[in-house]
């Protein structure tokens, strides 16, 4: 904010002395405009922004936890948003996703966001293989025999036809990392996608149930805390806030990343629903 100050001097008549008086002081106000005016809390930063980079790509964790701890630099024109990200992959349960990297989004003063370019991931390649072409489940089965029980497997499942997260058994439901509503990336849309974690993390005000245990659900939550302001911001990442707004509506998941044990993955494979599962990583489960 600039605050200039203004004086005026004015000449008394008849012209035998000079005085000078100081007129009022004249004070204008100079407020910095720009596209980002809106995003000057940090907590609303974390909603829409870094959300919508996790909800478009699938293929890699971000931090929710330790991200908000380093301050994003907002300004109405401009600003710097980090992240904490890693290809997603197994990991030992409980501990922090290992290969991460500091990384930061850039907003710039025309309302573009510099989003960081990051290396596929194996997920990040199944999906887009998926989109492609089917593989025989039967090739999967295979491969899962082969691998020992203690071995955690993450994998990529494709449905024959959309379904809702209650079509999914509990006992499978609770190994999915990730659900897919959006598998295919077509003519600049993006994926989408929602990974499991906590609602205080994803930075809503409140998290009553079912959204802190449903993915949906806490999908649908975020989506219902997004505003018509939000759209260009959106859209830098390839959303449209119509488009999330119908799969909020409609709950319906087109596929799931699922990280578990070779006989949970088993039961997917010949699960009726299922289209195709793909192996992306295996980890031993210590």
């Amino acid at each position: 904010m600039h605050i200039v100050y203004k004086r005026r001097m004015y000449w008394l008549a008849p012209i035998v002395l000079a005085v000078f008086v100081p007129a009022m002081v004249a004070v204008v106000i100079t407020q910095r405009t720009g596209p980002w005016e809106n995003y000057a809390n940090a907590d609303r930063v974390h909603l829409v922004l870094v959300n919508a980079f996790a909800v478009s790509h699938p293929g890699h964790y971000v931090d929710h936890w330790q991200t908000p701890n380093v301050e994003p630099e907002i300004e109405p024109d401009s600003g710097r948003i980090p992240l904490i990200v890693s290809p997603r992959s197994p990991y030992v349960r409980g501990t922090v996703q290992s290969h991460s990297k500091d990384l930061s989004m850039i907003l710039g003063g025309a309302g573009e966001i510099l989003i960081p370019q990051l290396k596929g991931s194996k997920t990040s390649h199944a999906i887009s293989a998926m989109s492609h072409g089917g593989e025989d489940v039967d090739v999967t089965s295979t491969a899962l025999s082969d691998i020992s029980e203690s071995m955690l497997a993450t994998a990529v499942v494709r449905l024959k036809s959309p379904i809702s997260e209650e079509d999914i058994s509990a006992d499978l439901l609770a190994w999915v990392d990730t659900i897919l509503f959006d598998m295919q990336a077509e003519n600049g849309s993006a994926l989408i996608s929602w990974s499991r974690a906590t609602c205080d993390s994803r930075g809503f005000s409140d998290c009553e149930q079912p959204a802190s245990s449903s993915l949906t659900q806490q999908f649908k939550k975020w989506v219902s805390l997004l505003q018509e302001d939000d759209a260009a911001g959106l859209q830098a990442f390839g959303l449209n806030l119509d488009e999330l707004r119908a799969h909020a509506r409609a709950g319906l998941l087109e596929g799931f990343v699922i990280t578990a044990h070779p006989s949970i993955l088993q039961k997917i494979v010949k699960d009726e629903n299922v289209q195709e599962v793909r192996l992306t990583d295996v980890l031993l489960d210590v």
